[in-house]
């Protein structure tokens, strides 16, 4: 199975959505029972550390600005570049340029 993107249906909030992140970005979990709002830390993390631009949108739409900034300040898993970079990023007009 190979293509860029992973195409999910996920249940959030008892609202179906359907969302797209780069394969391979949860490569070792169960995304049919993956809970994407208990396993936010994870999600996010990730996005930061690996993510592309659309990965970025997501994790803006689904958690937004607050949360992103809470877990980079908080992690034990990103190091102060990947910290640093996302205070930066979530701050300009990158993320919505396309």
């Amino acid at each position: 199975m190979s293509f860029s993107g992973l195409f999910l249906l996920c249940v959030i909030n008892c609202h179906f959505i359907s969302m797209t992140l780069s394969s391979g970005l949860l490569w070792e979990y169960d995304l049919s029972s993956f809970d994407f709002q208990k396993s936010r830390f994870i999600v996010i993390e990730r996005v930061i550390e690996r993510g592309q631009l659309s990965d970025w949108q997501f994790i803006w739409k689904e958690y937004g600005k607050d949360e992103i900034v809470e877990v980079a300040r908080t992690s034990k898993q990103l190091s102060n570049k990947d910290k640093g970079f996302t205070e930066i990023f979530v701050n300009s007009e990158f993320l919505h340029a396309a």
